[in-house]
This record gives structure tokens, sequence and C-alpha cells, in this order.
């Protein structure tokens, strides 16, 4: 468990007997580590020489008297016990834990300068990495999504009543000729919007599709002239939609057009996102 009332203590180099070598973390700075949680002392020597003991006034006075500079930190109290009884060396422990936490005051006032700017660098460091990890994942996700045998989308806005509907713009024939065919799935309030250089007769068919949608044909003016709802895979090769007279087609999810009382004559509206 983490505590914020846990103290790390440390004793200065001043202090140090001869038979105990300073802190590996802290050379020339202090040579003990320590801390007190829940009236125990946890303390933290090199080479495995670890111990728990009370915390009594006696202890008290001797920190006080070897001049213990005392910080309020959080800790893990399993992962202290457990490296304590390895013999692994808890100051080790201690020490990570001073580095990063954000509760133990002004390290620099604590850490020789050489050591503090390593702390400050490798936590920069370590920041940045997660940093990169995220826009690398989140650029890798978007390519995923919208990369195709045609190259990326432009991706617009628009809105049918009160709904507002995502979509990838098909402006080219090679885009035109592809359009949802080979994808897994389209998600609600997504679609894809065919845009023509000529208002016209323009129809569609079902060939190499993977789930059921809604075709809606729009004029110049951007109403909708026909709808075709929940056509489905096994419908192809017929083609559907030649009798509308458009300058748009957008295919959205099978049912949306119900769901959301989409009907000819309603008007799409580009939005600014």
């Amino acid at each position: 468990m983490k505590n914020p009332k846990a103290k790390i203590f440390f004793l200065p180099i001043e202090t140090r007997p001869k038979e105990f070598p300073p802190l590996l973390k802290m050379v020339g700075k202090f040579w003990h580590t320590g801390v007190i949680y829940n009236n125990k002392v946890y303390e933290c020597f090199n080479f495995g020489r670890n111990s728990i003991s009370d915390f009594d006034e006696e202890v008290k006075k001797k920190l006080e008297n070897q001049k213990a500079v005392f910080i309020n930190s959080k800790i893990d109290l399993e992962k202290l016990n457990s490296e304590i009884n390895s013999g692994t060396g808890c100051s080790e422990y201690v020490a990570r834990v001073v580095g990063l936490s954000k509760t133990a005051g002004p390290l620099k006032n604590l850490w020789p300068e050489e050591v503090y700017k390593k702390i400050i660098i490798r936590k920069f460091l370590k920041l940045f990495f997660y940093f990169l990890i995220v826009v690398f994942c989140a650029f890798g996700f978007y390519r995923a999504e919208q990369k195709t045998p045609c190259g990326l989308y432009d991706q617009k806005y628009i809105k049918i009543n009160e709904e507002i509907i995502k979509v990838d713009i098909s402006n080219n024939d090679c885009k035109r000729i592809l359009g949802l065919s080979g994808r897994k799935e389209l998600k609600n309030d997504t679609g894809m919007l065919f845009a023509f250089q000529r208002e016209g007769s323009h129809g569609f068919w079902m060939k190499d599709m993977n789930f059921s949608i809604d075709i809606l044909w729009i004029d110049k003016d951007l109403n909708i002239v026909g709808i075709e709802e929940n056509v489905a895979t096994s419908t192809y090769p017929k083609i559907l939609g030649e009798r509308y007279f458009s300058s748009y087609v957008l295919e959205i999810s099978s049912g949306y057009s119900t769901k959301n009382k989409i009907e000819v004559g309603n008007k799409i509206i580009f939005l600014e996102k």
C-alpha cells in the first residue's frame, strides 16, 4: 500500500561511521537512509544490511543527533519489505522514490548537483518516450483507419436534421469505384460521401461489401432526392439509384435513416469542425 504520511530520512555524510560506506546513489552527500512508517523504522544500508525496528524515543533522539533530513513521501510498503527481505539494499528503492515523488520537496538541496541533473534528465526522457509512444500509436491507428489503395481520405462533418455524421470524401475515380468495399465495418454516425463533378444518374451496387448500408442520393442543392435502406450484400450485382438525378451519394450504416427519421426532401449541411 502507499501512505503519504510515511517519512524518509537521510543521514549526512559527516555522521557516517567508518565501517559504513556512503549510499551508492548519493555519494558525497549522505551515508544512510530509511523510512519511518506506522511507528516502525525501516533502515536501508548498502550491501543488504537492512533492519526493521520500533520507532521509539531513543531512535528519534539518535536521528536528531545525527542531523537527519526528513522528507514526506509516498511509499509502497510491500515493495520496501520485499527489497529489505531480499537483502538487495532498500536504499536503491528509496532513492528511486525520492527521485520521482512529487511530495519529495526541493531535491536540489538533498542530492549532489550531478545526480540531481541526471534525475531530471531521466524523468524528462521517460515522459518524452511515453509521449512518442502515444503519438506513434495514434498516428498508426489513424493511418490504419484511413489508408486505402486509393490513398488517404479527406474527412468532413455533415448534418442531416439534427444528426451529425463524420464522412470520408470520395472525390476521384479511384475512391468512387472502391467505395466501402473491403472494409470490415461502418461505425454509427460515420459514412462515405461520394462527390461527382456533374449532376446525373449515379448507380450503386454492393460489390465486395461486408455489411449492409443505407444509400442516399443528394442533388446539387444538397437536398435528399432518393433513399435505399438496408441494402444487403446479397443484392449484388443489382444496380440501385439510377433513377435519381444527383450530385452526391451518401452511404451510412444500415437502418440509420429510419432510426433518425431521415427522409426524401431533407437537406444536408456541411459543418466546419
